[in-house]
């Protein structure tokens, strides 16, 4: 991670053998080993690392389903992309101003409503408009998105009839995701999504 920046960075500690007493090996150490890696680190992940947008409900922590629950994910892979700090997540139905917990709601078309009838397509646009400017201002390399969302699923949704039956099709957030030319993954798709990574980086 260091190397491209190693000429600049990187000094031995022994040329500084000579330096007065006030200056403790401690403080020498801070100064020439430890700062200048965490500079090192933080040039890397701004200008190397490539970042990857994923449903926040997939991260884990803050609390953003619909029901109130937890579905992190917990894939070996992912978890370290998350101690690298490459994951930008995102929840477009609370970017979109509803509550958690919310009543459930599901496509109808172009449109979104709960069970109850109420439409709440303006929040989840609202929602989705937010995930995609911030995939564009992060650069994100591509999506992994929690499966059969309203606005994160990417192969199948539930029907509008809230009887539990999927068709194929994916949620509004996904939508405008792949309509700005992202690649959307969701978190079946783990061997997929790290194979494009490497390949990216590679390049």
């Amino acid at each position: 991670m260091c190397k491209k920046f190693s000429h600049n960075y990187c000094y031995n500690l022994s040329s500084y053998q000579n330096a007065p007493l006030y200056l403790s090996e401690t403080y020498l150490r801070l100064c020439i080993v430890i700062i200048p890696q965490l500079l090192c680190q933080l040039l890397y992940n701004f200008y190397v690392m490539k970042k990857i947008l994923v449903s926040e409900c997939l991260y884990g922590g803050r609390v953003v389903r619909y029901d109130g629950g937890d579905v992190p994910l917990l894939d070996p892979v992912f978890l370290k992309w998350k101690e690298e700090e490459r994951l930008i997540p995102v929840c477009p139905e609370v970017f979109g101003g509803l509550p958690t917990p919310r009543a459930d709601a599901q496509r109808k078309g172009d449109g979104v409503f709960t069970g109850a009838g109420a439409d709440v397509t303006a929040a989840f646009r609202a929602g989705a408009e937010e995930a995609l400017r911030l995939a564009v201002a992060e650069d994100v390399c591509f999506c992994i998105m929690k499966a059969d969302s309203p606005s994160c699923g990417s192969k199948k949704v539930y029907d509008g009839t809230f009887t539990g039956n999927k068709v194929p099709g994916q949620g509004l957030a996904v939508e405008m995701l792949r309509n700005a030319g992202f690649t959307v993954f969701d978190e079946s798709d783990m061997d997929e999504a790290s194979a494009l990574l490497a390949k990216l980086e590679s390049e």
